[in-house]
């Protein structure tokens, strides 16, 4: 089971975090972190703190989402999505997708988890849930992550074959 949380001691769980500091691009723009992506499309044009949150990541990516009154819409290419709705949701998992792929190093550990159960129910220090978001319930994060994993599973896994197959020729020849 991988329960996926910045807070984790176990490497993997952290990496996969939205907090954790994995460079991406996405429509032509640069992010930091997922959660900066996340935190950053709350924040309307011309907010001046959008692009600098949308570089932000770990503890102050998730701070700079705290606004005083909670928007309706996320803004993004020049849309509106309705807070909480599929579209919104979707959101997401695509900027996940995105990390996958710009931070190989990352998908391969999210690949090394195999058919693991994939769980989002982060732990503060003594232990106790962190709540679940009302946008984003951690079920539905832990399924984008899931059918990720499955789509990157077919796209990239036979790709890697030859390199395992070089490697492991490698490997057993002294140089």
């Amino acid at each position: 089971m991988i329960n996926i949380s910045y807070l984790s001691t176990n490497p993997t769980e952290k990496m996969l975090s939205n907090l954790t500091h994995a460079p991406f691009e996405m429509d032509g723009h640069r992010f930091a972190s997922v959660e900066g992506f996340w935190q950053g499309i709350k924040r309307a044009y011309g907010d001046t703190e959008r692009d600098q949150i949308f570089q932000l990541f770990g503890i102050p990516a998730k701070r700079a989402g705290r606004l005083e009154e909670p928007p309706e819409f996320a803004w993004y290419q020049n849309q509106a999505f309705p807070m909480g709705s599929q579209c919104h949701q979707l959101l997401l998992k695509r900027a996940v997708a995105h990390k996958l792929r710009d931070n190989p190093d990352i998908g391969l550990l999210l690949l090394a988890t195999k058919d693991d159960v994939i769980l989002h129910d982060p732990k503060k220090s003594n232990g106790e849930s962190f709540p679940n978001s009302a946008l984003i319930p951690n079920e539905v994060f832990a399924s984008f992550v899931t059918e990720l994993r499955s789509e990157f599973r077919q796209r990239y896994v036979p790709s890697l074959v030859p390199i395992q197959t070089y490697l492991k020729n490698i490997s057993t020849h002294s140089l």
